[in-house]
């Protein structure tokens, strides 16, 4: 029971996230949710036993990393694909094009 109470613990970050995600619908309020939990849970953690488990360590890397990407392309607008984008109209359509140039 308490290796389930680990796991739980060390992934609290991504449930916040998750959760986060879930409730607002905001991708960046649930990136910074996720990221202040995981700080928080490293600081309780480096409190309580003066050393924090790899879990936790994971976890914060885990979180600073895709936190740090989702933050670098705040322009969420532009991973969005347009029904316009995605039909192959025109003469640029790769469907239309020839396997080999002739």
């Amino acid at each position: 029971m308490t290796w389930l109470l680990k796991l739980i613990a060390g992934l609290l970050p991504v449930l916040i996230f998750f959760a986060a995600f879930a409730v607002l619908g905001d991708i960046l309020i649930a990136t910074l949710l996720a990221v202040a939990g995981a700080m928080a849970q490293l600081i309780l953690t480096w409190s309580a036993q003066k050393k924090a488990g790899v879990l936790v360590w994971v976890s914060l890397a885990v979180v600073l990393a895709l936190g740090g990407a989702t933050f670098a392309g705040t322009d969420v607008n532009s991973l969005k694909l347009s029904p316009a984008k995605v039909s192959c109209e025109g003469p640029h359509c790769v469907c239309r094009m020839p396997l080999l140039p002739i």
